[in-house]
């Protein structure tokens, strides 16, 4: 066996660890949870008001509606994860954070101005983000014909970041962070084609989701609020 580095790599790594089904599904789920916090400020009237406190109060909301709509996404079955929500040592910030069921990924869910942007310096962060290194194994006697095997330490750090003062997100974007507070590589997801395969193999658009109740998230941002 002979361990070759390639720089496309860390592209493959987040195409394999996440499949397209994959993208499109939480391509959907960021660009729900926009809709959702859009409509929270244009039915409370607290926030729907004239002294601008629904535009001050977006990007907070858009940070809850997120975690609502992806932990729906993960109850419903529609991604393959389990999550959890972490603060940092003086519960000045959130994070939430969805891991495959091995273990052998993390992603943590971030809103940045710029796509070309990863997730603010922070300890949580700083300790998950290590360079990332992979090869592929060809084998010595069948290099042309051979499987490309990705080899990497577990569990790998990624990031979903969004963004960001819009009402609609201008970018979604998956990707590997580094340590110096760049990205290895991302996918602009949020510029994909949107569909999935069915059995027949007809390309068909992905189904409209469901309205969430405007009530239950109104329910979720208050315990979050009463958690922290």
């Amino acid at each position: 066996m002979e361990f070759i580095l390639q720089k496309d790599i860390p592209r493959q790594a987040i195409e394999r660890s996440f499949p397209q089904n994959i993208r499109v599904e939480m391509n959907e789920a960021v660009t729900k949870a926009y809709e959702l916090a859009l409509s929270t400020v244009e039915n409370t009237n607290y926030l729907n008001d004239s002294d601008g406190r629904g535009k001050d109060s977006l990007p907070y909301l858009k940070n809850y509606a997120i975690e609502f709509v992806l932990r729906n996404f993960i109850k419903q079955g529609r991604l393959p994860y389990k999550y959890e929500i972490k603060f940092n040592r003086n519960k000045s910030a959130r994070y939430f954070i969805m891991k495959n069921l091995e273990n052998t990924i993390e992603i943590c869910v971030n809103q940045v101005k710029r796509k070309s942007c990863i997730g603010r310096p922070a300890h949580y962060r700083k300790q998950r983000m290590k360079q990332f290194q992979s090869y592929m194994i060809l084998d010595d006697q069948e290099q042309e014909n051979s499987e490309v095997d990705i080899i990497s330490k577990p569990p790998i750090y990624f990031e979903l970041n969004h963004g960001y003062q819009s009402f609609k997100p201008t970018f979604i974007v998956l990707g590997i962070p580094n340590q110096i507070g760049k990205w290895v590589d991302y996918i602009e997801i949020s510029k994909e084609i949107h569909v999935l395969e069915n059995p027949s193999g007809i390309q068909t658009q992905v189904a409209n989701v469901e309205d969430f109740d405007l009530n239950e998230f109104l329910e979720y941002l208050n315990e979050s609020e009463i958690n922290e």
